[in-house]
């Protein structure tokens, strides 16, 4: 079953909820952003616990299954997805603050997921990690970014779960080709 997400329009051609985003984007980008990603993530159905699944991306933590890009490609094009291209293409200094959202969410709904696979509470993980429940409750949302790495790896060890913090370079241009010296 797919999902979509179409703005609602009125009897005058008006799209209420799309103005109310665009208020928001003049307003706070940080918070547009994360909306908009929240947003785009349940429509993509890019997190899933994938307990009776049996394909898996290799890169993704076991409980999660990510649409293939076939199946990204697939799916029909909404008013939302052209509010986002058009919106990114309008404003490129959104794009940044579009991927904090997008790292965000992937940590609170992957917290999420592990926590519910292993059949706690937020209560029983805070017990186990040694913190309060409201702390766990922090971690699990996307608008939190204070995480720091020694809370991380207790939490990881209460889900029986590995820490992977991965640093990709970013290639804005072709990658020059490396000079060895003439000598070798």
């Amino acid at each position: 079953m797919q999902f979509s997400i179409e703005f609602y329009t009125n009897k005058k051609g008006g799209k209420p909820v799309e103005k109310f985003l665009r208020k928001i984007r003049q307003k706070n980008k940080t918070l547009w952003a994360q909306t908009i990603k929240g947003l785009e993530k349940i429509k993509n159905k890019q997190y899933h616990i994938a307990k009776n699944t049996k394909r898996r991306n290799k890169n993704s933590p076991e409980i999660f299954k990510r649409l293939s890009r076939k199946e990204k490609a697939s799916m029909k094009k909404t008013n939302f997805d052209k509010y986002i291209e058009a919106e990114l293409k309008k404003h490129p200094s959104l794009k940044k603050e579009f991927e904090k959202a997008d790292r965000a969410w992937d940590i609170a709904l992957q917290l999420i997921a592990l926590r519910e696979k292993r059949n706690l509470t937020q209560k029983k993980l805070a017990r186990l990690v040694g913190t309060s429940q409201s702390n766990i409750a922090r971690l699990e949302n996307a608008d939190y970014q204070g995480y720091n790495l020694k809370t991380l790896e207790k939490v990881a060890r209460a889900l029986k779960a590995r820490l992977d913090i991965t640093f990709v370079p970013i290639e804005k241009r072709a990658a020059k080709p490396e000079l060895k010296p003439a000598f070798l």
